[in-house]
């Protein structure tokens, strides 16, 4: 079926060279994995230079994420923007109230002038 292609088809599904022969590769030996228990005891001898350093570094010292600090601001400003609508609610209130109560002196003392 490939004599049937056009040449430019037909080169695509020319085989390649074989892959040559090489012998197998020799087997290095190396040493086993001895792991980290050989040293632990070096660290037991060893005493602090300044106990106070290890003291402070024992002491708990939470530290913030990404993304604990992104909800830490956005609960900051959700917080400042209820606060702000809470003062404006007060304070357009406030002036409704007024104007009422202007306008319900007003409406009495045009009903006493009658």
């Amino acid at each position: 079926m490939v004599c049937l292609l056009p040449k430019n088809f037909a080169a695509l599904f020319v085989p390649d060279e074989p892959i040559r022969f090489l012998p197998p590769v020799e087997k290095h030996w190396f040493p086993n994995y001895s792991g980290v228990s050989s040293y632990l005891t070096m660290f037991d001898e060893l005493t602090p230079n300044n106990e106070k350093k290890t003291e402070e570094i024992d002491s708990f010292a939470p530290t913030w994420t990404k993304s604990g600090l992104r909800e830490l601001r956005f609960l900051k400003t959700k917080e400042e923007k209820a606060q702000s609508l809470r003062t404006q609610i007060q304070t357009c209130l406030f002036f409704v109230l007024l104007i009422y109560f202007i306008r319900f002196r007003t409406t009495i003392d045009l009903h006493s002038m009658k």
